[in-house]
């Protein structure tokens, strides 16, 4: 079997060896984090000149020593991002045959962020010299094809650091009816039947159906069993499955979820706070191992109950190692070395190997090293700035290698640091604001400074961390935290299952729990949470406040919520400027630590327009299941692992504009993105009523509601989700969103009359929404910091 390109014009089906991974670094010194990795990428290529091996199969190996192996799944790229703790260098090959009936010339666009080598029929045609971080590369490419088979081969070299987006793609604009995809060797055709057989596979509720009943070799995990119509019963409350198929030589998977079993978690805890506290210390020391990133927040509990014993050793020393290692992220294990060590008296043999570690670690990146820790999020810089401070402290005569400094310089140049972000904080608010992922961290490196820090440091973390706490709750909507955030992952369409809620329920028990080992912090701390947020969590809120240099919105009424970030601001100014292209910053101040964040990952200034990373722009919801939401994808399946991802992120930012219970959201995809389609979550099954009519969507829950409209037709798309998400294909879309209830419209059917009757219109020459006295224009921005 042959396959297609798919309706883009892109090729799916490829056979790919690699990625290989090497240890990576270049012998220089940089006081610039991103400037060392951009050194870095410009000399990553080895200048090796790659032909194409004129024996390619499945299972046999290239000259990277590892084998050639399908990728397929409904990717419009061979995408295999991933996540790199130390700078690596990725190498991967590609190929794919072209079938065409008569020789011809076509025009293609080559996508990457890598360095790529395209060979076509043995000659090199297309080169891609450096590597970026962002944004996408779009190469416009001619390949001369010949009649019958034309072989496709891929060298990709990329610096692997942090977040890596290792990605090919190659995309025909005309005549696409006249390609087609085969692979070398023998079995490959099987498996592009196998793929198409399981992304063909429709879930409903615990059933998987297949067009033609169950294929050989198919099964499930867990264990399914057959029905008589030649449909699969999953177990039932089954939350998450695998669809496996097995063909003569290899196996295909398809991950599914079944949202309908995928709900909140309520557990029961003790009355008081104090029992409270002991509950979570003892869920908290249950997570005990060594080979844990984190599971140094683990030990710090087993010592708190007094449950420590020797194999707490095992587990303290690879923590240890991680630091030593620098690895990204080796600030969170720092952060919970030094609480240890605050919190209780340790055996010397330990206390020696804890001082050796940090006597030699990097506080910053103005300090001696090459390594791919990131300094610069919110998180990390004040993680960074309280280890410096505080394990200065520890060491005050003591010489720290990489600075060349005392320990007690090292303590006074930590605290001014962490000065500089305590008052940045406190006057313009966070830059990562309800963050699903990152609140959690960012509290337990305040509370070290609550209970370790100089008085004033003490009382400026503990006022910050209030304002967090209070933010979180006034988002707080019947349990569950609804915000745009400044960073999110694909929780997003959870909000019960995000990070965050595991502060909303140490604060209120009960709303529903999550589990996070960061909260080994606030449950060992003298830190107590101020008066009144319960009230606030469950307050009716109508308000618009001003984040960083985002404008948010939030109204909160009984029965539904809707929030948003404006793009742009309707002052269209900033709270702060970025100082990263100014000729002689003060690379010391939180200012620049600020502008490299917003480099990197994405600004909070949101503008129509601009490339996005994380930043999550709206919600509207009826309850924490029944929700909402638009965005413009970074990946093209729910598996990618790419930031901006599926569902969580914009590739590039629409306008967006909230007036109370009304929305709207435009957006305007550029040729320089490889990506031309919009999406709604819309989690059927959590409404107890839905249904379209034109180009509205309508969807009831208990006594509330909510409409949806879209500019472009809407079609139903199936991936991990069945029936969650509705797409609109094109360049550009308007999408407008409104919420009621039973108090305002009476009926749903009233509410629906309502709706209809809106002029709602949408100018695509003008680029300009308009529904009654609401309007909403884009208007592209560009800005030179997302290029990175």
């Amino acid at each position: 079997m042959a396959g297609k390109l798919n309706r883009e014009g892109f090729i799916t089906n490829w056979l790919i060896s690699g990625p290989k991974l090497a240890d990576f670094s270049a012998d220089c010194s940089f006081d610039d984090q991103l400037a060392y990795e951009k050194y870095m990428r410009s000399v990553l290529r080895d200048g090796r000149t790659v032909a194409p091996p004129e024996d390619i199969a499945l299972d046999q190996n290239s000259d990277l020593d590892m084998p050639w192996r399908y990728i397929g799944g409904g990717n419009w790229f061979v995408d295999v991002s991933n996540f790199y703790l130390l700078p690596t260098r990725v190498e991967l090959y590609a190929c794919a045959d072209l079938l065409v009936d008569q020789a011809m010339e076509m025009c293609a666009d080559l996508w990457t962020y890598t360095a790529i080598d395209l060979w076509v029929n043995g000659e090199l045609t297309a080169t891609v010299e450096r590597p970026v971080y962002k944004p996408i590369i779009r190469k416009p490419i001619a390949l001369k094809l010949k009649r019958g088979a034309n072989r496709i081969f891929i060298r990709m070299q990329n610096l692997g650091v942090r977040d890596t987006r290792n990605i090919i793609g190659l995309q025909f604009k005309e005549a696409t009816e006249a390609i087609s995809v085969s692979l070398p060797g023998d079995g490959a055709e099987e498996l592009i039947a196998l793929d198409t057989a399981l992304r063909g596979a429709c879930v409903c509720g615990e059933v998987i159906r297949f067009t033609d009943g169950i294929p050989a070799g198919v099964s499930t995990e867990p264990q399914g069993s057959p029905l008589p119509d030649g449909a699969i019963q999953l177990p039932g409350g089954t939350k998450r499955a695998m669809i496996k198929g097995s063909g003569s030589r290899h196996e295909l998977m398809r991950a599914v979820e079944i949202i309908g079993n995928i709900k909140p978690a309520y557990i029961e805890q003790p009355e008081s706070e104090e029992g409270r506290r002991d509950d979570l210390l003892h869920r908290l020391a249950e997570s005990k191992g060594a080979a844990s990133a984190r599971s140094i927040f683990s030990v710090i509990a087993r010592y708190t109950l007094g449950l420590n014993d020797a194999s707490d050793h095992e587990a303290i020393r690879a923590n240890l190692k991680r630091i030593h290692d620098r690895v990204d992220c080796s600030d969170f294990t720092a952060a919970g070395v030094i609480r240890l060590v605050k919190m209780f008296d340790l055996d010397s043999e330990i206390l020696a190997e804890i001082r050796k570690t940090f006597l030699h670690y990097r506080f910053w990146m103005d300090q001696n090293g090459a390594d791919g820790m990131c300094f610069w999020s919110e998180n990390h810089a004040l993680l960074f700035h309280g280890a410096q401070m505080l394990a200065g402290g520890m060491y005050p005569d003591d010489l720290f290698s990489r600075s060349g400094l005392t320990g007690r310089q090292q303590e006074a140049l930590g605290a001014e640091r962490c000065r500089d972000w305590l008052d940045d904080v406190a006057e313009h608010g966070f830059e990562e604001f309800i963050s699903s992922g990152y609140m959690s961290v960012t509290i337990g490196a305040l509370i070290n400074l609550v209970d370790y820090g100089p008085e004033d440091i003490s009382k400026k973390a503990a006022h910050v961390t209030d304002m967090m706490l209070k933010q979180l709750s006034r988002h707080t909507f019947k349990g569950s935290v609804f915000g745009p955030q400044g960073r999110v992952y694909r929780d997003v369409i959870t909000p019960f299952e995000q990070g965050v809620q595991a502060i909303i329920n140490y604060v209120n028990p009960a709303t529903p729990f999550h589990h996070s080992e960061w909260m080994i912090f606030p449950a060992t701390s003298k830190y107590r949470v101020p008066d009144g947020l319960v009230q606030m969590m469950n307050a009716v809120i109508s308000d618009r406040y001003g984040c960083a240099n985002a404008e948010i919105a939030l109204e909160k009424r009984k029965n539904y919520l809707m929030t948003s970030v404006a793009s742009p601001r309707a002052d269209d100014g900033l709270r702060w400027r970025g100082i990263c292209f100014d000729e002689n910053p003060d690379r010391g101040s939180n200012l620049y630590t600020m502008s490299l964040n917003e480099r990197f990952h994405g600004t909070t200034d949101f503008r129509p327009g601009v490339y996005g990373y994380q930043q999550h722009l709206w919600y509207a919801a009826l309850d924490p299941e029944a929700l909402v939401f638009t965005n413009h994808p970074g990946g093209t399946v729910d598996s990618s692992s790419m930031r901006p991802g599926y569902w969580y992120g914009n590739g590039v930012f629409p306008a967006v504009k909230q007036e109370k219970n009304l929305l709207g959201a435009v957006y305007a995809i550029p040729d320089d993105h490889p990506i031309h389609f919009t999406h709604l979550y819309f989690p059927a099954e959590k409404f107890e009523d839905y249904f379209q009519r034109g180009n509205w969507l309508f969807a009831r829950k208990g006594e509330a509601w909510l409409g949806v409209w879209c500019s472009e037709p809407l079609e139903w798309h199936d991936d991990m989700l069945a029936k969650c998400e509705l797409r609109a294909h094109g360049d550009k879309s308007a999408w407008l969103c409104l919420c009621s209830d039973k108090a305002a419209d009476g009926s749903f059917g009233g509410f629906i009359a309502r709706c209809e009757a809106l002029p709602v219109l949408f100018d695509r020459g003008r680029m300009l929404l308009t529904c009654g006295d609401f309007a909403l224009r884009y208007a592209v921005h560009f800005d030179n910091t997302q290029y990175v």
